[in-house]
């Protein structure tokens, strides 16, 4: 009788990013992460998630995911 084990491959931990700049450019670079985040990860090896955001007025509502 042959004893088998199972192998668990560990995924990669996510590429954390910062966003410098959340006007035009920084929010649509946002947008452009959440809508290719499959196509984006399959590259990278690894998902991709935005943990900060740096903007001149927090209180501004902003239009991102």
């Amino acid at each position: 009788m042959t004893k088998t084990t199972k192998t668990y491959v560990k995924s990669p931990a996510p590429l954390k990013v910062g966003i410098a700049g959340l006007g035009v450019a920084g929010a649509g670079v946002i947008r452009l992460l959440d809508k290719q985040a499959g196509m984006l990860a399959a590259r990278a090896g690894r998902p991709i998630k935005v943990v900060a955001g740096s903007g001149r007025d927090r209180r501004k509502k902003r239009d991102m995911p």
